[in-house]
């Protein structure tokens, strides 16, 4: 995966100012900002332009000019130590081929307005687009997508970095983690997924879309320990961990992470059900496995 170089960001949006904040009311003061209807200037397009998100998208037909850019998810925390929370905003930007450039933009709460500080960089794909980005502990952590053989098109593993806002920069917190990158979408004739870690890893992440019926089996010992989390949107569906005799160990719901060891050796297998669910309810979802 290429590195990300890191972005100072003077000027890169034109902020929206919101209502003066009230002594004592700092803390929530970036929480009042509508980033979903905000004004950008994305780095994957020329230099000083900007656009105008509405209800989280901006888009331009322009034949001369295209460009799709969507606001994905806002994630707040202390990334300084002040007290005072930041906003880290994901983005994606297309403007027309297959390039996807995903990045993520730290934001504070300064004169009454939100000013962008830093920024991870952008990625496309599987040259390291993200994943997923959250703050945890103090530290934005970025999961970010790479690959070594298979192009921009096909992400080969996760690699997982953490990183903290000093003045207007972010630095590194710690050696980046990598885990490999299965997907996997329902088919009638598709047989289940064969996780193989990297080499001296025992972590994964799959992922993929579902309406029920994606099979992930791996390998264990008897008496290893399984960590399995469970994200999707689909609140009905569950990840039911099934041993090599068949029977039903547990049944992870979403937003769950489990922790459990397995009784005996062999192929376990990872069954994402969905029953309340149809061919025209699809549903993304993500697993985040660890043996032990």
């Amino acid at each position: 995966m290429r590195q990300s170089g890191l972005i100072l960001l003077a000027a890169m949006v034109l902020p929206v100012t919101a209502a003066p904040a009230q002594v004592g009311d700092a803390q929530r003061a970036i929480h009042g900002i509508d980033f979903r209807n905000f004004v950008y200037s994305p780095a994957c397009v020329e230099q000083g332009m900007t656009v105008t998100a509405r209800d989280g998208v901006f888009e331009s037909q322009d034949q001369d000019e295209r460009i799709y850019f969507e606001v994905r998810k806002v994630s707040y925390g202390d990334l300084n130590g002040d007290g005072v929370d930041e906003a880290v905003v994901e983005t994606n930007c297309n403007t027309g081929g297959t390039g996807q450039f995903s990045d993520g933009t730290v934001f504070v709460f300064r004169g009454n307005r939100a000013v962008p500080v830093a920024s991870l960089g952008i990625g496309d794909r599987a040259d390291g687009g993200i994943h997923a980005l959250r703050i945890e502990n103090g530290l934005l952590v970025a999961e970010r997508y790479g690959q070594e053989h298979s192009g921009a098109c096909c992400p080969e593993y996760v690699e997982t970095s953490k990183w903290r806002l000093a003045g207007t920069r972010l630095t590194s917190a710690g050696r980046p983690v990598r885990k490999v990158f299965l997907s996997a979408s329902r088919s009638d004739d598709a047989g289940p997924v064969r996780v193989r870690f990297l080499k001296g890893t025992s972590s994964a992440v799959l992922s993929g879309s579902t309406n029920g019926g994606e099979r992930y089996v791996l390998g264990v010992r008897k008496d290893q320990t399984i960590e399995l989390r469970f994200s999707t949107d689909d609140t009905g569906a569950s990840a039911e961990i099934v041993l090599p005799s068949g029977t039903r160990l547990k049944a992870v719901r979403p937003g769950e992470t489990w922790t459990g060891r397995i009784p005996q050796g062999g192929d376990v297998t990872i069954a994402i059900e969905s029953p309340a669910s149809s061919d025209s309810a699809v549903a993304f979802f993500d697993l985040d496995l660890t043996v032990r």
